[in-house]
């Protein structure tokens, strides 16, 4: 059977966007623990936070 060369079929196609949703999907959380930990960090700043309540939070925040 020959390969066809050229644009890629319906299923390159899906497993392409398949992989660039993901990836995209992968980045958004990321941007928001980033701003997550952000306003906590400006709260702490600000003496509305307690060191013991900002680690509870950032710990909440990065899932550990």
């Amino acid at each position: 059977m020959r390969r066809r060369m050229g644009r890629p079929g319906l299923l390159g196609t899906m497993a392409r966007t398949a992989v660039v949703a993901g990836t995209a999907a992968a980045q958004a959380p990321a941007a928001d623990r980033v701003g997550q930990l952000t306003a906590l960090a400006e709260l702490k700043a600000k003496g509305l936070l307690t060191d013991e309540e900002f680690a509870a939070e950032k710990a909440r925040v990065l899932g550990a």
